[in-house]
């Protein structure tokens, strides 16, 4: 009797203690884990309820800003204040994305490239009073109440304390490795998932004409390399007519040729170049203020995966 006065004793405690206890921070996979807790960072303490979206909620969230992580991979996020003893207040937001490439390339699209780089989680950009970073799975972004040094000292101290507690690593997409050795090191790169993210950074025509999988960009002295990647070669190839049909189309291009390198070229209504070439089952392009035989000079430069033969002049198709 004492043995089944205990098994039911201990099935009544499984059944009805979490009910009891349990509270939103202590869900399994609860994002508030991940929040300074109190005394955790020196002179800074939480302040204020904890905010919590996901999904389809992020666009309550941001107004104006969604678009572009729904774009990348968007699962929830979790923002909370904190305040010091001179009222001022340093707001820290941690967004879950789908995987690290779309944490990336969350962190890359908010990342000027004319910020201080910081060693926090694995990769940090420090400008005015805003902090942005990734680690694995996670981009976070950390804003001060002003740039004084004393907000701006609690805005990294509260971002390497969310750093500290996040976990997991992820690894940058390779396709940077792609570009030319000097895009492929600046600080100002991009990784890209969709129209929103490539067109912020140039509007080379309107619609998805491009319709790729996933596309890296870098910039350099004024100059910016794109590296497109699709699903085979010969869908890679069959994208440059239709690139040529938007150039035509759009209004803004002259000079539009295609050469016996396979490479089309246009001048734009700012005296630029645009340059594209496919490479395997990617497409290299340039924008560049040198001419047409320099750009296709950069292009040589890409290390990209060779063309089949099947797929060649599939891009001469009008």
């Amino acid at each position: 009797m004492l043995r089944q006065a205990a098994w039911t004793a201990a099935l009544l405690l499984v059944l009805f203690a979490p009910a009891a206890l349990s509270t939103q921070s202590e869900r399994p996979g609860d994002l508030a884990g991940f929040l300074p807790p109190a005394g955790r960072v020196p002179g800074w303490s939480p302040n204020g309820d904890i905010q919590r979206f996901q999904g389809e909620e992020l666009f309550v969230y941001i107004d104006g800003g969604a678009e572009i992580y729904q774009e990348y991979g968007f699962r929830r996020v979790i923002a909370r204040d904190y305040r010091n003893a001179a009222g001022r207040t340093v707001t820290l937001e941690i967004f879950e994305m789908t995987d690290p490439r779309a944490a990336f390339g969350a962190f890359s699209f908010k990342a000027s490239g004319r910020g201080k780089s910081v060693p926090i989680g694995q990769g940090a950009d420090l400008e005015d009073y805003y902090l942005n970073f990734w680690k694995g799975s996670y981009q976070v972004t950390v804003t001060g109440f002003d740039d004084s040094p004393e907000c701006l000292a609690g805005v990294r101290a509260i971002g390497e304390a969310a750093a500290s507690l996040l976990p997991s690593r992820g690894t940058p997409p390779d396709l940077f490795e792609r570009l030319p050795a000097e895009f492929a090191s600046s600080p100002h790169r991009k990784y890209i998932k969709g129209v929103i993210g490539l067109y912020n950074i140039h509007p080379f025509f309107t619609g998805d004409v491009l319709r790729f999988a996933e596309a890296a960009a870098a910039e350099k002295g004024g100059e910016w390399a794109f590296l497109f990647r699709f699903a085979s070669a010969k869908e890679a190839a069959a994208r440059i007519p239709e690139i040529r049909k938007a150039l035509e189309a759009a209004g803004k291009y002259k000079n539009i040729a295609i050469s016996a390198e396979e490479t089309l070229t246009a001048t734009d209504d700012k005296g630029r170049t645009v340059a594209w070439r496919p490479n395997g089952r990617d497409i290299s392009a340039l924008l560049t203020g040198a001419g047409p035989g320099a750009a296709k000079t950069a292009l040589d430069r890409f290390r990209c995966e060779p063309t089949s033969r099947s797929t060649r002049f599939l891009f001469m198709l009008q």
